[in-house]
This record gives structure tokens, C-alpha cells and sequence, in this order.
């Protein structure tokens, strides 16, 4: 699963090319702090913050999210979204490992597998995470 993630990161398949280009970065950001959305998030973080990887997936995951964070950053030149695009793929890769299974965050996951940042107030969906991460990585 890491692997493929890396590898949809370095190629740049995660947005089409002009994604970004199309979006007010600005209105973006103000989503993802909105009260519902950050609320979500932090939830979610908060039950994964005891989820600790072994020092290989540790180094792993560190990877995909600075690989993440270049790559979001050199669409946008936003470190606000390269910072949060990187931080979701860390709760992600947590929630992965842990076998999490979240409506709100799998929602997360299958925006990211539309090729959507995702924003705004999401709907829980009723996958799985594993359906999620198939849809997303393949």
C-alpha cells in the first residue's frame, strides 16, 4: 500500500495537472479549518495518536509525507496545503496500519480517490477502509 502511495505521489497522479490552477487556494484552506471539518479531523488524530509504526514504517510514512508535501507545494506553492495534504497522508497511513475504520475519514480517503482535496464538510461514507484504499491505490 505505501509503495503504491509513493508511487501515485512521484508521478503526480493524485490531481490532474491543473486542479489547483482552477481552485482559490485561499477558500481551500478556509474549508479545511471550517469548525465542522477541523472537528472531524482532530477526532480522528486524537484516536490515532497512540498508533505507533516500527522505525521502518516511521521512515516510510516520513517519506510520503514529504514527498506529499513537494509535491502539493509545487502546485500550489502553498505550504498551507502542501502542510495539510502531508498531514492526511500521515492520519491515512495510521489509520491504515491500526485497521481503523472511520465514515468521516474513509470519506477523506475516497476524495482523494475521486482526485478531490477534500474540504468543506464531508459525508461519512459507509466503506470500509480497505474498499477505500482499493478505490484509491488500487
Amino acid at each position: 500500500m505505501f509503495d503504491r502511495l509513493i508511487s501515485i505521489i512521484e508521478n503526480r497522479e493524485l490531481f490532474s495537472e491543473n486542479y489547483f490552477a482552477e481552485r482559490d487556494i485561499d477558500e481551500l484552506v478556509d474549508l479545511r479549518y471550517s469548525a465542522n471539518f477541523d472537528r472531524q479531523w482532530m477526532r480522528v488524530y486524537n484516536d490515532l495518536k497512540q498508533t505507533t509504526p516500527d522505525a521502518e514504517t516511521t521512515q516510510t510514512i516520513d517519506k510520503i509525507r514529504e514527498l506529499s508535501f513537494l509535491m502539493a507545494y509545487g502546485m500550489t506553492e502553498s505550504d498551507d496545503i502542501a502542510g495539510l495534504l502531508s498531514d492526511d497522508f500521515e492520519l491515512i497511513c495510521k489509520a491504515h496500519l491500526a485497521g481503523y475504520n472511520d465514515g468521516w475519514l474513509n470519506a477523506l480517503i475516497c476524495a482523494y480517490a475521486a482526485g478531490q482535496f477534500p474540504c468543506g464538510t464531508l459525508d461519512p461514507t459507509d466503506k470500509d477502509i480497505t474498499a477505500c484504499m482499493q478505490d484509491w491505490l488500487g
